[in-house]
């Protein structure tokens, strides 16, 4: 706990009212969680469409920091860090099925065109 070395307790603050402030995952809301899931899709997919690429580990970071910005002018209090934590998580999973959604159709391209050599 801070503790007061001014005359004026009402300068005084707490660790506890620090991290009032800032929440974690678990403790938003569903419509924030909701929303800001629907902002980092709409983010990734507008990423891919544009670039013809999935987003590397540096896309994904100026993503998620654009993202930040969004949620903090939003007003919801979450630490950067969980906002990381989550969103990159989840863009490396839909990365892993966009590549898997490539390789299967290289797959069956090269399965069908062998049987059409023979």
């Amino acid at each position: 706990m801070l503790t007061n070395t001014e005359k004026n307790p009402g300068r005084q603050m707490t660790w506890n009212a620090l991290t009032l402030r800032t929440r974690k995952w678990r403790n938003l809301t569903r419509f924030q969680k909701k929303w800001i899931m629907e902002k980092v899709h709409r983010q990734y997919r507008q990423f891919v469409e544009k670039n013809h690429r999935i987003p590397h580990r540096a896309d994904r970071r100026i993503l998620i920091e654009n993202l930040c910005c969004q949620i903090y002018s939003r007003g919801i209090m979450i630490y950067k860090g969980e906002v990381v934590r989550v969103v990159d998580h989840r863009m490396r999973k839909w990365n892993r099925r966009g590549l898997e959604k490539k390789m299967e159709i290289a797959r069956q391209v090269h399965y069908n065109g062998s049987e059409t050599a023979e």
